[in-house]
């Protein structure tokens, strides 16, 4: 029941406008001064460029939020329209356009590292910033079976110089290979921003001897370096295995958060590629936050464990490491490799089932407590074969730290035990955010949740059907297979939650985003998309992430696959029309709640005295 004395307000805030694909944040660049504000005369003082006029004499935060204001719907697709208008106008959309860049197998890409280089070499370039100091972010997927989109916003390039994107023309080694050249040129001359890298796929062409080199002059050079991600190991074969030649050489690399995703096209694991990933660890161990390590080689191993050659490394800032190396057909980690990310002050732990049955069989869950542990997270890559030993292992790694965890993300949808029994059982006594997707049957699990769980402040679920019964997964069939939960029950079983603030039913990872950082499930879903990318798949690039999975409209337009078992197949008929009502119910019994999403419908909870005792 809701407090006497205070009155309830139930706004739907959403959809209205919120960002479409939380993988694609080309519009969140940094607030940038307008270059010309930044220029000085003798006397220090500001002067503005001669070409201004009375739009650029607006005071900067009301240009920076016009300029904001058309940036983020839509993923940017109206600021081409936007610089069209004048040159003043395509000089304020530059930073908002070209914050994140996409190099594939396209007349566009040639035609923008071109341009970039061309406007390095002139003395004072028509417009200002340059497109190259205007880029943060650089996804390299220069790969042989690209087909690009026909209609995508990174081709709509708006400078005048920049000729129109032609139709893909196949492979053209000798082509492609210009176009790395080219861009080896450009990172390391003009992209003085850069400090974002997903190395996702070079396509076999030749980058030890330019690219490489540029990338190492860029980390060395940059102040901090915030992401950086390889995906591709075709650079390492061109190197002498016999004298082991690193690939990289030794020095001092300024990364904040380094990932190591799945090549596919990879067949066998050498030393080279073990040294070159060891001598990029040891490089940035001094200022490493986060650690994705998820590579996976398939076919014949050289080498039959994973260690440091050159000894054991030191990680004295890293808070996060998510690790889904899967040790299979003779590949193992040594566990003073291991120990080395483990004896770290990490805060997120996301270990593969490997990982989870190595430290339990070894006891390193006593060797290494883990004291700062604040979230943990079990997940899983989406695959049609279930492995159900996988995940007793990592509840029970998970069960060693449940009186430290305050986080506790779960994704699980083949076959898997019980979190019923999981979370009667254990005692996670400071656990205060809940998000999982589980194939379970909601009743029993969430009277658990609701039973057990009284720290609660935030629980974000999905109940996925469990994959024997559907034979396929994500698939709704209609069939009827599983019990509908009525908001009445769901209400009741979740009503001993009195510290509950915020609370999301089927939801994903697009409302996810918008609901902001105050949720843990916000971030959950952030980082559950980078780590299972597995972007050097052809199937699963980036790529097609960026061009092709994300819904065509923004808000309550949005139709897709998700938004349609999400909103029809789990819940109430009436989910579009009385979300504010839905709200209303569940916080007259969770007095706490403050944000309550259904679906993709965010509601926002405010609560008033009143000034009349309520009955």
């Amino acid at each position: 029941m809701s407090d006497a004395g205070q009155s309830l307000e139930c706004k739907v805030v959403s959809p209205a406008r919120f960002p479409l694909d939380p993988r694609y944040v080309q519009t969140r660049a940094p607030k940038v001064v307008p270059w010309y504000r930044t220029r000085h005369d003798g006397h220090g003082r500001g002067c503005t460029h001669p070409t201004s006029r009375s739009f650029l004499d607006l005071p900067d935060e009301v240009l920076w939020r016009v300029t904001h204001f058309i940036a983020e719907p839509n993923k940017g697709r109206y600021l081409s329209s936007f610089a069209l208008a004048s040159r003043d106008c395509r000089q304020l959309a530059r930073p908002h356009q070209f914050a994140d860049v996409s190099i594939v197998c396209s007349q566009s890409s040639e035609n923008i590292v071109s341009h970039i280089l061309q406007e390095a070499s002139q003395q004072n370039p028509q417009v200002q910033p340059t497109i190259g100091a205007c880029i943060r972010t650089l996804h390299l997927v220069v790969n042989r079976y690209y087909v690009p989109a026909e209609s995508s916003p990174a081709d709509e390039w708006t400078d005048d110089e920049l000729d129109a994107p032609e139709p893909y023309g196949g492979w053209n080694e000798d082509r492609w290979q210009s176009l790395i050249d080219n861009l080896a040129q450009a990172m390391e001359c003009c992209m003085s921003n850069l400090n974002r890298l997903y190395w996702d796929d070079t396509g076999g062409l030749t980058v030890v001897s330019r690219l490489v080199p540029a990338l190492v002059s860029r980390l060395k050079t940059c102040p901090m370096f915030q992401e950086l991600w390889f995906d591709d190991y075709h650079l390492f074969y061109g190197l002498d295995e016999v004298h082991g030649r690193p690939v990289i050489p030794g020095g001092v690399f300024r990364v904040r958060s380094l990932g190591f995703g799945r090549d596919k096209d990879a067949r066998k694991r050498s030393g080279n590629m073990e040294l070159m990933a060891e001598t990029v660890l040891r490089n940035s161990a001094s200022t490493l936050e986060s650690l994705i390590w998820s590579p996976e080689f398939e076919g014949t191993v050289e080498h039959p464990g994973f260690s440091f050659q050159n000894g054991p490394i030191q990680f004295p800032r890293l808070r996060k490491f998510w690790s889904k190396l899967e040790l299979y057909d003779g590949i193992n980690i040594s566990l003073d490799a291991l120990g080395n990310f483990l004896v770290a002050p990490l805060e997120s732990f996301g270990p593969s089932s490997s990982i989870c049955e190595i430290m339990l069989e070894n006891g390193l869950e006593r060797k290494y407590p883990l004291p700062s542990l604040r979230t943990f997270a079990i997940t899983e890559v989406y695959t049609c074969i279930p492995d159900t030993r996988s995940v007793p292992s990592t509840l029970r790694l998970a069960a060693k730290y449940a009186s430290h965890i305050r986080e506790l993300f779960l994704l699980r949808t083949a076959e898997a035990p019980h979190l019923e029994n999981h979370v009667r059982c254990e005692n996670y006594a400071n656990l205060r955010s809940l998000c999982f997707v589980w194939p379970e049957e909601g009743k029993r699990l969430l009277g658990a949740i609701g039973s057990h769980l009284p720290t609660l402040e935030e629980l974000a679920f999905n109940l996925e059907p469990c994959a024997s019964k559907t034979n396929v997964l994500f698939v709704w069939t209609g069939s009827g297979l599983r019990p509908c939960l009525s908001h009445t029950e769901i209400v009741k079983m979740l009503s001993p939650l009195k510290k509950l603030a915020r609370l999301a039913i089927f939801g994903d990872e697009y409302i996810a985003d918008y609901c902001g950082p105050e949720w843990s499930w916000h971030y959950f879903f952030k980082d559950y998309v980078w780590f299972h990318q597995c972007r050097g798949d052809v199937g699963a690039t980036r790529y097609r992430q960026i061009f092709h999975l994300g819904p065509s409209c923004p808000g309550d337009e949005v139709e897709d696959f998700n938004t349609r078992w999400l909103e029809e197949s789990f819940i109430d008929s009436h989910l579009h029309s009385k979300p504010a009502e839905l709200a209303t119910r569940y916080a007259e019994e969770l007095p706490s709640l403050r944000q309550f999403v259904i679906g993709r419908v965010l509601v926002e909870v405010s609560r008033t005295d009143s000034g009349e005792d309520s009955t």
